[in-house]
């Protein structure tokens, strides 16, 4: 996976108020490689109602105590039934092992397994679909690339300078007016 899309989502976290935790993963050599849990997530801004939707954007997301995160950027795909039961080792973040080290990391066995990954279908069927499969099958949360992507570059101030170099980058791509505003924009009396 390419290291920028853990930093989006990393960004998307902490702008979120969120301490983001990335999991050290050691594969002795040899051994077959597993992703498992890619970051463990904690909110600091505490007090809030757990999210009741399943697909979170940037202001339900901020509801979520804590959690732990695994990202599937299959950019040029989407998440339909079919991929999700084909894919053995989608939701392998989700094992009693992985699940036992969250439970150390986080200090409690009350935390969401969010999903993040490209998109879901744009049929209404095979999106309800997709999503009652991954919930059967323990997604708590789901967040896609888009949402996440317009969250964060709506919250990038244009006038502001950044440490990040991914918040960097998207400030001086919204400076130079290369994102557009919604379209739903053209409707406003």
């Amino acid at each position: 996976m390419s290291d920028i899309n853990e930093l989006l989502v990393r960004e998307f976290f902490e702008i979120s108020g969120f301490v983001v935790k990335a999991n050290r993963k050691f594969i002795p050599k040899g051994k077959e490689s597993k992703r498992g849990v890619d970051f463990f997530i904690i909110n600091l801004n505490t007090g809030q109602q757990e999210a009741a939707e399943f697909v979170l954007d940037g202001g339900s997301a901020k509801s979520v105590q804590s959690a732990i995160i695994r990202i599937e950027p299959w950019h040029t795909d989407k998440f339909y039934p079919s991929v999700i039961q084909k894919d053995e080792g989608l939701l392998d973040f989700l094992s009693a092992e992985n699940l036992k080290e969250a439970q150390k990391v986080l200090r409690t066995a009350d935390f969401a397994k969010i999903l993040v990954i490209s998109n879901l279908p744009a049929d209404k069927t095979m999106r309800e679909k997709s999503e009652k499969l991954l919930k059967t099958k323990g997604i708590d949360h789901l967040i896609t690339f888009p949402g996440m992507l317009s969250w964060i570059i709506k919250n990038v101030k244009s006038n502001k300078n950044y440490y990040s170099d991914t918040l960097e980058l998207l400030r001086i791509l919204k400076q130079y007016k290369f994102f557009r505003k919604p379209q739903l924009e053209l409707f406003k009396k």
